[in-house]
């Protein structure tokens, strides 16, 4: 299982924008609606490279052994 900074940091890197779950992800640590369809989606469109579909592998794992949850407290701390 990857570590809530490594969730942060690849959220981070596949989002949609300021208004999408994965970003709820990255700036709260929020796992909300839509975060797990926004995260399959990246990976369809990535398919055929390996390195971008495992990280989205991980990070897909992460957000369902996680669930959904609010705004973690201390999630604007964790810095990379």
């Amino acid at each position: 299982m990857i570590s809530d900074l490594t969730a942060r940091r690849l959220a981070s890197n596949w989002h949609d924008g300021q208004s999408s779950p994965l970003y709820a992800l990255l700036s709260t640590g929020a796992i909300v609606r839509g975060v797990g369809e926004e995260i399959a989606n990246a990976m369809y469109v990535n398919m055929d490279d390996e390195d971008n579909y495992a990280e989205l592998s991980l990070l897909l794992d992460y957000v369902e052994f996680n669930g959904a949850r609010g705004a973690q407290k201390g999630w604007g701390c964790l810095s990379w």
